[in-house]
C-alpha cells in the first residue's frame, strides 16, 4: 500500500547528504584560504555532475 514511501525517504536522504557534502567541501576550501568563488565552484562541481548523471539516467529510463 505504501510502496512509494521507502523511495521517497531515500530520495530525501540523498538530497540531505548532497547538501551536507556541498557545505563541508565549501568550508574546507574556505579554511584552505581559497577565494569564495573558487571554493563554491569546487564544492558544487561533484554534486552537480551527480545530479546531471541521475537526471539523464532517469530521462532515459534507467532509473
Amino acid at each position: 500500500m505504501f510502496g512509494w514511501l521507502p523511495p521517497l525517504q531515500q530520495g530525501t536522504a540523498i538530497i540531505a547528504a548532497s547538501l551536507l557534502f556541498i557545505v563541508v567541501i565549501f568550508l574546507i576550501a574556505r579554511v584552505a584560504r581559497l577565494s569564495q568563488p573558487l571554493a563554491l565552484a569546487l564544492a558544487l562541481t561533484p554534486p552537480m555532475a551527480l545530479v546531471v548523471a541521475l537526471e539523464r539516467a532517469a530521462a532515459s529510463g534507467l532509473i
